[in-house]
């Protein structure tokens, strides 16, 4: 039975992380839930930043090494758009917010 089922109530971004935890692809829950790319992605960053979702899942280990080198120097007052700036445009903002979301569990947790 899913929560909904049996009356539990589940944010939006709990629902999207269920979908994707029985392994439905972020086109595939966008599509299903009718959503943007970037609202579901957006809905999966508090779950790679509690350890649920695996940061290799979503990000490259290659993207992921160009972000966490850039951002060793960011400054949150600076915003993201400082980042993006100094990347390929082949990463998007939601992998950056995924490595941010990754390193900052990591930083928490040493």
């Amino acid at each position: 039975m899913s929560p909904d089922e049996i009356g539990i109530k589940q944010s939006s971004a709990e629902k999207t992380f269920l979908l994707y935890k029985q392994g439905m692809s972020v086109e595939q829950i966008a599509s299903s839930r009718g959503y943007s790319i970037t609202t579901v992605e957006g809905h999966l960053v508090p779950f790679v930043a509690k350890g649920e979702i695996d940061i290799n899942e979503l990000v490259e280990p290659e993207k992921q090494q160009k972000i966490r080198s850039v951002l060793s120097g960011f400054k949150k007052e600076n915003g993201l758009a400082s980042v993006k700036t100094k990347l390929p445009s082949g990463i998007t903002f939601s992998e950056i917010k995924f490595v941010q979301a990754a390193l900052n569990r990591n930083e928490a947790g040493s």
